[in-house]
């Protein structure tokens, strides 16, 4: 956790990694290197800031990092696996004032004829190219895509039944959670969102 999302002006993350040795703190963090700009991926970003969205973002491969810790001392991680790359990527975009939303990736709209199915390949087969009769926004702020979805859910199906058109950049974590495996398969890598 970044020290500004508790309200502490300071660059100092608080993590625990489950090392035996318990968490720990690190204090101005900085990147001080990161693998080729070719070799980002892509993840669906879930953070304790806005827990009701999950926000599609491409993170380097891989980073080094450098730190002082809690005794004033420099330390250094040389080019970590992606798991902790993609972690200490998201905590030190909070140091800087970035949320998950200011990295979303580009847009990609898909258009869909919202069977109800539930499966994504179904409605893009039914929607044949023609234009959606209800624009679904997830654009933060919104409601669309929240109603929908609970128009479905209260109908006992896994997806809206109307056509749709939607930005599948930032989604409502409601949305995610219908389908998880629909979105993940629209990602480089998943982590369980906390």
């Amino acid at each position: 956790m970044a020290a500004p999302q508790v309200g502490i002006n300071r660059r100092i993350l608080a993590l625990n990694l489950g090392d035996p040795a318990g968490p720990f703190t690190m204090i101005n963090p900085e990147i001080t290197w990161h693998s080729d700009e070719h070799k980002k991926f892509t993840l669906w970003d879930d953070c304790l800031s806005l827990p009701w969205l999950m926000v599609r973002v491409a993170r380097y491969e891989s980073i080094s990092v450098k730190w002082i810790d809690e005794a004033g001392k420099p330390q250094h991680w040389e080019k970590l696996n992606r798991a902790l790359s993609e972690l200490l990527q998201h905590e030190i975009d909070h140091l800087d004032g970035v949320l998950s939303t200011d990295r979303a990736c580009p847009v990609k709209t898909k258009t869909f004829a919202g069977s109800g199915s539930g499966s994504a390949a179904e409605d893009a087969k039914a929607a044949n190219g023609q234009a959606p009769s209800v624009l679904l926004s997830t654009a933060p702020g919104t409601v669309e895509a929240s109603a929908l979805y609970a128009e479905a859910e209260r109908k006992g199906t896994k997806g809206p039944a109307a056509p749709f058109s939607f930005d599948e950049t930032i989604i409502s974590r409601a949305v995610y959670e219908s389908n998880p495996s629909y979105w993940n398969a629209q990602v480089d890598y998943f982590i369980q969102p906390t």
